[in-house]
């Protein structure tokens, strides 16, 4: 992918998505499959605060040689200084998603290698990888963490960064994973974390009767019930991930992102293709969107 022209741009529609006009788009480059994006949330004040993985941007000397934050006070158009969740000395990290908790404190999902990024692979730092959980009550400015995920048993040869969590009513933290099983493939698991007073404690890591597609996308609904969004389809639960029923709707575009506006709509943007060569195809950026309706 080097040589390419490459941005972070941003999109913003006025009229629920009927029609949108480009914003923002700084480039960057870099020989990985992206820095920026997969971890963004608008804070309540308007403030846009993202992931980037300082890593992956090799050529720039400047950056920590792991994920940092970076906010945006003019809704995506200039970025501030880096902001280090750990110290690059003490970690590796790869920020997947950012989560605003009902009492308004943040938490950053994603993975963890411990040690510096010193001469090890990608492949090398993959095999050392698991689940990252970190929390904030001031909207990103400190942080506590790591907090453990899963069971000690589970974290070795977990493999990869990837996964969500949702908020349940009672404050527990009902996550999906994209992990490698025992038999080296990639599969969904999923935990419950307990809340014990303002953190959580890992209670199970098991398989998850839904099937592997990419980075887990999980949306906690006004409703109650949290779906889990994939291209395999749109699956809900309602009683902490116990049971899951697939929607009669069609599965999303690949690695979903999912919102649920103050109406109640429900839009879900992904990518057409997968991890395809570059011009292998038509990898637009499609919308969907649905309503929940009681049966």
């Amino acid at each position: 992918m080097t040589g390419l022209d490459m941005a972070n741009v941003h999109l913003r529609s006025d009229d629920r998505g009927a029609t949108w006009r480009k914003v923002s788009a700084d480039p960057f480059t870099s020989c990985m499959n992206g820095t920026a994006g997969q971890a963004e949330i608008a804070l309540r004040d308007g403030t846009i605060l993202r992931g980037v993985w300082g890593q992956y941007l090799v050529y720039d000397p400047d950056v920590p040689r792991s994920a940092f934050l970076q906010r945006s006070h003019d809704g995506s158009v200039t970025w501030g200084k880096p902001e280090v969740l750990i110290d690059a000395a003490k970690a590796v990290i790869w920020t997947k998603r950012i989560r605003m908790l009902r009492d308004g404190r943040l938490i950053v999902l994603g993975g963890i290698v411990h040690g510096a990024w010193a001469d090890r692979t990608r492949d090398e730092l993959g095999t050392s990888i698991e689940p990252l959980l970190l929390v904030s009550a001031d909207q990103g400015k400190t942080w506590k963490g790591p907090i453990p995920v899963v069971p000690p048993e589970h974290r070795k040869n977990w493999g990869g960064e990837e996964f969500d969590a949702a908020e349940m009513a009672n404050g527990d933290l009902l996550c999906v994973f994209r992990r490698i099983n025992p038999e080296g493939k990639s599969a969904r698991w999923q935990g419950l974390l307990r809340k014990t007073g303002d953190s959580w404690t890992t209670t199970t890591a098991r398989p998850a009767p839904l099937q592997h597609s990419g980075q887990p996308e999980l949306l906690a609904t006004k409703e109650g019930p949290i779906l889990h969004i994939a291209t395999t389809g749109v699956h809900l639960t309602d009683d902490g991930g116990e049971n899951w029923r697939q929607l009669q709707i069609p599965g999303s575009a690949y690695y979903p992102r999912s919102v649920q506006t103050e109406d109640g709509r429900i839009f879900v943007f992904g990518h057409v293709g997968s991890d395809n060569a570059y011009g292998a195809v038509d990898q637009s950026i499609v919308m969907d969107s649905f309503v929940l309706a009681k049966p």
